[in-house]
């Protein structure tokens, strides 16, 4: 299928927002290199690719139904969105269905099995972590906990300049001084429930405090703890 068709649709999907469809233009450009550096065939580099274009499709609905885009809404709203597009541009239904189920775990970080899932989310963490500002000590965290296959790495360590044999464990890092540039925090509404703490896949979750602690430099920004909350405390602070 035409790659530089959809990329059109979606830039007139997000008409009005030059930032998004920047966004996912570099996001597909990275998950492209990620794919056939680590050898993904013609049909799965397809699917990736085309995933990687349409990723973010669910943040305007998201964004109108919910006021806001969080990562729990975006897979969400995002999957029925994508499929009425590749739809109308006479995408295969298989590979209509897998970037589907692929826009609906694009912010699941743990458990991650099949190598287009792992790609995509490498590509959209190596584009979010230069949009978003990240610090040091946030972009060592990702590299640690995220990036799995060697090209990702690879990209990484160059992009950020990140040198393995000179980066302390950063586990073992001092995030006491962290400062809240954008993420969710937790406002008093909090009752402790914890349920929050059970699905954050970087385990970055005080649940021992009232209200619980979220640790700015492990946290991955994807809004999971907060699609989560019954009482609405966890809250976004800038953007999603």
């Amino acid at each position: 299928m035409d790659r530089a068709e959809l990329i059109t649709e979606l830039i007139k999907y997000n008409e009005g927002d030059p930032k998004r469809s920047q966004h996912l233009i570099k996001v597909h450009s990275l998950a492209a290199v990620i794919g056939r550096g680590e050898g993904l065939k013609s049909e799965e580099m397809e699917i990736l690719e085309t995933a990687a274009i349409t990723h973010d499709i669910g943040i305007r609905l998201s964004e109108k139904k919910y006021g806001n885009c969080c990562g729990s809404n975006q897979e969400k709203e995002g999957p029925g969105e994508a499929e009425k597009l590749l739809k109308r541009l006479g995408y295969p239904q298989k590979v209509t269905d897998r970037v589907c189920w692929l826009i609906g775990h694009h912010h699941t970080y743990d458990n991650i099995v099949e190598q287009d899932h792992r790609i995509l989310v490498e590509a959209d963490f190596l584009v979010n972590l230069y949009e978003d500002g990240a610090g040091r000590k946030e972009i060592e965290s990702a590299y640690d906990r995220i990036f799995r296959t060697e090209t990702g790495r690879t990209l990484c360590r160059a992009m950020f300049g990140l040198d393995e044999n000179e980066r302390p464990d950063s586990d073992k890092a001092d995030y006491s001084q962290a400062k809240v540039r954008q993420g969710y925090v937790v406002t008093e509404k909090c009752v402790q429930c914890r349920s929050c703490v059970d699905v954050c896949p970087m385990q970055c979750i005080d649940g021992s405090r009232k209200p619980v602690y979220i640790n700015q430099e492990k946290c991955l920004h994807c809004g999971t703890c907060a699609g989560v909350c019954d009482h609405k405390a966890i809250i976004a602070v800038n953007k999603c």
